[in-house]
């Protein structure tokens, strides 16, 4: 179920400008979780379906203008999803 709530995030093509790219996943990310406002009872987990790939994929390379390593994408990655689950 997690997994399908996630494949309905739209997701921006990386653009370069990191940060409006993380803007609207945040956004969009928001908007879905709300319209699902169970899938916060679930906690915050790390997925292994197609659709929680494909989300970490898209949102890790938002971060390639900045040349940051893995665990820091991963970290702010992890941040700001806990911060949208806690306006959920």
């Amino acid at each position: 179920m997690l997994d399908d709530v996630i494949g309905e995030i739209p997701l921006p093509q990386p653009s370069g400008d990191w940060l409006g790219d993380l803007r609207a996943i945040a956004l969009a990310s928001y908007e879905i979780y709300r319209a699902h406002r169970w899938i916060v009872l679930l906690g915050i987990q790390p997925g292994l379906g197609p659709n929680t790939r494909r989300f970490g994929a898209v949102a890790l390379r938002v971060f390639d203008p900045l040349d940051v390593d893995l665990s820091t994408r991963i970290n702010v990655l992890a941040a700001l999803n806990n911060y949208i689950f806690g306006f959920i």
